[in-house]
C-alpha cells in the first residue's frame, strides 16, 4: 500500500522530470547572463572613471581678469566637463563626495592623485 505522497509522485513523475529538464538550463542561462551583464557594467564604469580622472587631472591655466588680478577662471565648457567628471566619480565612489570636495575638484583647487590604470569598481 502506498502513501498519498507516493501516489502523487508516481502520477506526476514524468511531468516533474520534464520541468526539471527545462528549469535547470534556464536557471544556468539566467545566472550566466546576470554575471555577463555585471562584468560589462563594471568595465563601462571603469572606463568612465578613467575618463573622469583624466579630465580632472588636466591643468587649468590661470587667466588674468580685469581689476581682480590672476584668479582661477574656467571656461563654461571646461566647467561643464569637470562637473560631469565629478558626478561620475560621485556615482561610483563608495564614499560620497561632500559639497566642499565637489567644488574643489570642479574649480581645480583640488586635483586627483589617483592612479586609475589599476582600479576596478567594487574593489576596496
Amino acid at each position: 500500500m502506498s502513501t498519498p505522497i507516493e501516489r502523487w509522485y508516481h502520477r506526476w513523475e514524468g511531468t516533474l522530470q520534464i520541468l526539471i529538464l527545462i528549469v535547470i538550463p534556464l536557471v544556468v542561462y539566467l545566472y550566466g547572463d546576470f554575471i555577463t551583464r555585471s562584468t560589462e557594467r563594471s568595465k563601462v564604469a571603469q572606463e568612465y572613471i578613467k575618463q573622469s580622472i583624466a579630465i580632472l587631472s588636466e591643468k587649468i591655466e590661470i587667466q588674468p581678469t580685469r581689476g581682480v588680478g590672476n584668479i582661477r577662471q574656467l571656461e563654461p565648457a571646461q566647467e561643464a566637463m569637470r562637473t560631469w567628471a565629478v558626478d561620475i566619480l560621485s556615482t561610483y565612489s563608495p564614499t560620497p563626495l561632500n559639497q566642499e570636495q565637489r567644488k574643489a575638484l570642479i574649480s581645480g583647487e583640488a586635483t586627483t592623485v589617483f592612479r586609475y590604470d589599476s582600479y576596478t569598481p567594487g574593489e576596496r
